[in-house]
């Protein structure tokens, strides 16, 4: 036999192996890059093919290649590069890359992301044996049939701005306080602890849990999370579905039954497409935004607080009457329950006004959307926060504005005129993120302004410890967490060990939460 043959036979398969599409070597921006091999040729593959090279600049703009790009070029190889300046906000980078290609038979082939910024370690890019696309763990989309690749970075609270594809493996991407619930996703898996009297934890008690303790089958792909106490149920964003636990007596669960549940149930129709999902804290019902931006509603709608035209509690999604796409950000509010959310550069709101959080200069509840007094434009951002009677936005001219508890129309916050990316509501209290630093005001009793006092105070105050670093912020009824440097903080009320320590006395100042190690 000739034994040059073995030799030769192998390499040829090294050949054909090598890779055929390379990144680009560093430079002062983040590279997001997939390899894709064209429509095959009557099974044809070349050994040494000419690869097609595709670079998106724009993170927001939807690319389109023709068959004919695709002509000069071997059908084996095609290299579609991602790539978003650090300039570029995480809500831009979120929106994704999106590139259509020529209908055809496509064999997908993850090939890497370059130098991160902003990144301790270089995260698990690729989930191993599970087949598809991945971005910082993320699973991108990718049908042969419709022909269409999706990229998205899939950018959560608290990680970094500035680096598209990049997020630290073990980084807090999702925080959420209830009334004495609290929820975190770490790593992309989902952890609540505290009060848990009807399975709001989501561990298939109903057991109070003084420890972040994991959310039974949510134990990766988790990109939002929701949690109020008062109406017992908890609710995550799981690989674009939603999916709650806990109390369900107004459907608030959206599964379309009223039977409670310790451990995770779908939400009826929505299986992908979610990036967002909040719920009420003393009222049970549940919002959620979905692809288009569209929102929807369900569980408890005494007071019109679903929006659909009714006082009809609803155990699956409903639509919101008059509500123009996209929505960009919702608020859930307590006492019996309103609903605001940002359109475009304008606000509604629905609901419950006995204490003016609809901000339309009455008391009068409404089953459909209105409009605070001057914020039909100029809006940036709207609060977040389920156990306040107020309501809250972020505008281009005014800065801060609050409403309710009392206060019939928006009204501007002191010292917070510019530089605040995020608002937390709480029971009587909020919270902002201005230039990195975290501030809050209101209510005090338990410490829940983290400035070592239970002092109320009306304007806001410097939270100890949190002068710089602050990505994002949740309020409870009573206590406070917020990310800092990529660590969780908490402070304030623990009567059910909603601070992740043994219930006890408050909290005046930040304690770091110390989540499980496995």
């Amino acid at each position: 036999m000739n034994r040059t043959l073995p030799v030769l036979f192998i390499l040829l398969a090294v050949l054909f192996f090598l890779p055929t599409c390379s990144l680009n070597s560093f430079r002062p921006m983040a590279t997001v890059s997939v390899m894709l091999a064209s429509p095959k040729l009557n099974g044809r593959r070349d050994t040494f093919p000419k690869c097609a090279a595709f670079t998106f600049t724009s993170p927001t703009t939807a690319n389109t290649l023709s068959s004919g790009q695709l002509n000069g070029y071997s059908p084996d190889c095609l290299e579609i590069k991602g790539i978003v300046s650090t300039a570029v906000s995480k809500e831009a980078a979120q929106a994704g890359f999106q590139l259509t290609l020529p209908v055809g038979d496509y064999d997908v082939t993850p090939i890497g992301i370059d130098t991160p910024f902003d990144c301790t370690s270089l995260p698990q890019l690729f989930a191993a044996g599970i087949p598809g696309i991945y971005v910082a763990g993320v699973p991108v989309s990718f049908s042969t049939s419709q022909g269409t690749l999706k990229i998205t970075s899939n950018y959560g609270p608290g990680t970094p701005e500035k680096s598209a594809g990049c997020v630290p493996v073990d980084s807090i991407n999702a925080i959420a306080a209830g009334n004495n619930t609290t929820c975190a996703s770490k790593g992309g898996t989902a952890y609540c602890w505290g009060y848990n009297s009807r399975g709001q934890v989501g561990n298939g008690s109903t057991v109070n849990a003084a420890a972040p303790t994991p959310v039974a089958g949510l134990i990766s792909g988790v990109t939002a999370m929701a949690t109020g106490s008062y109406a017992g149920h908890s609710c995550a964003v799981v690989n674009g579905a939603v999916r709650c636990w806990g109390a369900n007596t107004y459907g608030q669960l959206g599964n379309g039954g009223t039977a409670d549940s310790s451990t995770p149930v779908s939400v009826s129709g929505i299986l992908t497409g979610a990036t967002q999902v909040t719920v009420g804290s003393y009222a049970g019902h549940t919002c959620a935004v979905i692809s288009g931006g569209v929102m929807k509603c369900w569980g408890e709608n005494g007071l019109g607080q679903l929006g659909d035209g009714t006082f009809v509690d609803k155990s699956i999604p409903t639509n919101i009457s008059g509500l123009a796409s996209p929505v960009t950000a919702m608020l859930t509010g307590s006492v019996y329950g309103h609903t605001c959310a940002l359109q475009g550069n304008g606000v509604s709101c629905w609901g419950n006004n006995a204490s003016g959080q609809l901000g339309d200069n009455s008391t009068t509840a409404s089953e459909f959307p209105i409009q605070p007094l001057g914020l039909a434009s100029g809006v940036t951002g709207l609060a977040s926060g389920s156990s306040s009677a107020q309501s809250c936005a972020m505008t281009a001219g005014l800065g801060v504005v609050c409403w309710g508890d009392g206060q019939l129309v928006p009204g501007q916050v002191t010292g917070l005129q510019t530089g605040v990316t995020a608002v937390a509501l709480g029971g009587g209290f909020a919270c902002a993120i201005q230039g990195g630093a975290l501030l809050c005001w209101g209510n005090n009793a338990n410490g829940q302004l983290g400035n070592n006092s239970t002092s109320a105070a009306a304007n806001p105050v410097q939270v100890f410890g949190m002068t710089s670093g602050v990505t994002a912020v949740t309020a409870g009824s009573a206590h406070t967490c917020a990310v800092k440097n990529g660590a969780m903080y908490c402070w304030g009320k623990n009567d059910y060990g909603q601070l992740a320590i043994l219930p006890g006395a408050d909290v005046l100042t930040p304690l770091q939460v110390n989540f499980p190690v496995y």
